[in-house]
């Protein structure tokens, strides 16, 4: 019995032994095959186990990803004609930025930081041009940054592009927070008013969207809009203006019709109400004319919210209920919401 068993156990043992030898072996092999398995990853097959291809993706992009950190870390050399290129860098990212309207945020930072870095580089135009362009920190407190950009668009000698950076500052700090009101306590929305009918489209445009920005859900820029005759230039705009302006401006027609302040100068223009109204449902093809839908929709659901008796009849007389059927077969599911909405309430 006593062999058997003595047998048994070094048979174990020996299995056991093995299989550590081919664990280790298995485990020293995994390096060199993550190579083959990034590639077949990179060449879009191969692998059957989508799991490891994940895996080896990922691995490689934390992999690139510390090299690009660890590359971003490091201090540009301090050869003047590096320095030169760091801050035409810098100046052409601030520039670019501008001229698309984008968001300012990031181009600010990397100019300012180009500027502190190497305040010598710069020619005495280059300067004079940096202190054109250069807007307050957006690292500093919203007020300050807010009235900064309030004073740039009421300056009647502001360049177009720093005209559409302080817009673009505006509309995004009243779109990220509640700063409509520290907006219109500065006195923007007369001169958010004025650019509004500028000869620039692009300017309009950005203007009139700031405008609603600012004004959704803001009794102090909805009422002092409204005062500043707001309604009557928003429905001018719509009026005349290309599919992108019309439908920025039923947006803002739809945010300051929130005052109890637009009933009247609303009532006033009725009759244009519901000729732009249809115009707009009318204009079913591209994104521009569906938002012309889409808002106009939302422009008459707000009138009927707010005074429901009196524009009932306005819009019933006017056809609105066959050109909201029509609404309904839109492929745009927004289209169709509002549609089915507005038809809810008018009949």
């Amino acid at each position: 019995m006593r062999p058997i068993v003595v047998g048994l156990l070094s048979f174990l043992f020996a299995l056991l032994i093995n299989s550590t030898f081919a664990s280790t072996a298995t485990s020293l092999r995994a390096p060199s095959d993550a190579p083959a398995q990034e590639e077949q990853c990179r060449a879009g097959g191969g692998l059957e186990d989508e799991v490891l291809c994940e895996a080896a993706k990922a691995k490689r992009a934390s992999i690139q990803q510390v090299v690009e950190e660890d590359e971003a870390s490091r201090e540009p050399p301090e050869t003047p004609s590096a320095d030169r290129d760091v801050w035409t860098a810098a100046y052409e990212q601030w520039i670019e930025g501008k001229q698309s309207a984008g968001k300012p945020k990031a181009v600010n930072r990397a100019l300012k930081e180009a500027m502190k870095r190497y305040p010598d580089v710069a020619s005495p135009q280059e300067k004079e041009q940096q202190n054109d362009f250069i807007m307050p920190d957006m690292d500093d407190d919203e007020l300050t940054v807010i009235t900064a950009a309030v004073q740039q668009i009421s300056d009647a000698n502001v360049t177009a592009e720093r005209l559409k950076l302080a817009l673009v500052t505006i509309e995004e700090l009243c779109n990220s927070g509640d700063n409509g009101r520290q907006m219109q306590a500065a006195g923007g929305v007369p001169h958010l008013l004025r650019h509004a009918t500028s000869e620039s489209v692009e300017l309009s445009l950005l203007s009139v969207r700031t405008l609603a920005t600012c004004a959704q859900n803001n009794p102090s820029v909805f009422d002092s809009a409204v005062e500043e005759g707001a309604v009557a230039s928003m429905l001018t705009l719509a009026d005349n203006g290309n599919d992108a302006l019309r439908a920025a401006s039923l947006r803002a027609l739809v945010a300051v019709a929130d005052s109890g302040k637009a009933h009247e100068p609303l009532q006033d223009k009725k009759d244009d109400v519901v000729r732009i109204v249809r115009e707009s449902l009318k204009k079913n093809s591209g994104t521009d004319g569906q938002r012309c839908q889409i808002r106009a929709l939302a422009l008459v659901e707000q009138c009927l919210v707010r005074l429901r008796d009196s524009w009932k009849t306005v819009f019933v007389s006017g056809g609105l209920i066959d050109i909201a059927e029509q609404a309904l077969k839109s492929d745009s599911i927004d289209v169709r919401e509002g549609a089915a909405r507005v038809l809810r309430m008018l009949r």
